[in-house]
């Protein structure tokens, strides 16, 4: 069958130029870090993590935007651009995607019941209401102690699915699916593979099930292991542990 060189080579043009404004496109959107007030030297590994396809902006404190350790992050160019919280306008806030490396328990009661009376709270909001996304990292959530009552221990799992309902997702880490999309699917497959292969073994404790625990699944790596007390307190709790095969 004879091709048409001419229909040809309009058909690839049109395939790259769709490919270089997806690439645009993904280069062009925001990814904000909501930090605590007081900076800690251990976020800049979060800031680390973060991909080169996003526009990178550390949310922080004027407090913290001072502290040498942030500073020597921006003058390397790996904190990307800070926001200092007490100039952020939420009414003119460009859409984004928004990280919470550290989740205090205060903010995930306060998101669970719709209270936005902090900096952290509001921002929940503005972006809830303008339908954009949001991302608690596991283990920066506040973990139970194993020591509080049990109705108290109930309520707070109740608040973390319940934030899970509003479309918050609960994330191991900064960098799985959603910070990858830019990449093409067999390079994905790679690169969860080598993260996967990176990635230490857990050792799951009674007190860190909150943690770990997604939709009522606990998913353990091939290497990860968990405690006799923990796997009692898992079934008690209806939580079903599965291992993921290689």
């Amino acid at each position: 069958m004879e091709v048409d060189k001419n229909k040809l080579y309009r058909l690839i043009f049109k395939a790259i130029k769709q490919l270089d404004e997806e690439k645009n496109l993904c280069r062009n959107k925001r990814l904000y870090v909501v930090f605590p007030d007081q900076w800690k030297q251990e976020y800049g590994k979060v800031l680390q993590a973060a991909e080169e396809n996003y526009q990178l902006f550390t949310v922080v404190s004027a407090a913290a935007a001072s502290e040498k350790a942030l500073q020597n992050l921006y003058s390397s160019n790996r904190c990307g651009a800070v926001l200092k919280k007490e100039q952020v306008e939420f009414a003119s806030l460009p859409p984004g995607t928004t990280v919470f490396p550290v989740v205090p328990r205060d903010l995930l009661v306060k998101t669970a019941l719709c209270i936005s009376d902090t900096f952290e709270t509001k921002w929940v909001r503005n972006s809830l209401e303008n339908g954009w996304k949001i991302i608690f990292l596991k283990q920066g959530i506040d973990p139970l102690t194993g020591r509080e009552p049990k109705a108290y221990a109930d309520r707070i799992r109740r608040y973390l699915r319940i934030v899970s309902e509003y479309g918050i997702e609960l994330r191991d880490h900064l960098l799985e699916k959603g910070f990858s999309q830019c990449l093409p699917q067999s390079e994905q497959r790679v690169e969860n593979r080598q993260a996967e292969s990176k990635r230490r073994p857990r050792v799951i404790t009674a007190g860190e099930l909150d943690g770990y625990e997604t939709d009522g699944i606990l998913t353990l790596g091939e290497n990860d292991l968990i405690t006799e007390l923990a796997r009692e307190q898992a079934e008690e709790r209806g939580i079903k542990v599965v291992r993921k095969k290689s």
